[in-house]
């Protein structure tokens, strides 16, 4: 999450990278922004891995999910806040987006979608649950 992930709709509230070399990716991200890393363990038995910023969260890396084809690169993915995520990707649908990720819970945290907008680009959003 953001130093405030509190912030209303339309800021960006996290950064996420999804990455085939997670070990090498964790030493270049050290080296460039400075940045520690806290293991935030996953229900699915992954470690996610929190970059933090004078023991602020300020970003996360992951390994790329079994999902992602292995073709595809390394990429960042930012999440803007929403008041409703789900009202949210029924809109972004309207107007012609692709789902990619479809709403889904993530326990402690909130709900997220990732989307492909009508032109291809990627984005997600986020509805922090209260006090997150």
């Amino acid at each position: 999450m953001s130093e405030d992930p509190g912030k209303g709709p339309g800021f960006v509230g996290w950064n996420e990278l999804m990455t085939p070399n997670l070990d090498e990716s964790l030493e270049f991200y050290s080296k460039v922004f400075g940045w520690t890393f806290d293991d935030w363990p996953m229900p699915d038995g992954m470690t996610y891995k929190v970059a933090m910023v004078d023991n602020k969260p300020v970003a996360g890396i992951m390994p790329r999910t079994p999902d992602v084809p292995a073709d595809a690169p390394p990429m960042w993915t930012a999440y803007i806040n929403v008041e409703d995520c789900d009202a949210t990707l029924t809109t972004a649908v309207e107007g012609g987006a692709t789902v990619l990720y479809p709403a889904t819970d993530m326990e402690g945290i909130g709900r997220f979608a990732v989307i492909q907008d009508p032109h291809g680009a990627v984005i997600a959003f986020i509805k922090y649950k209260p006090n997150c």
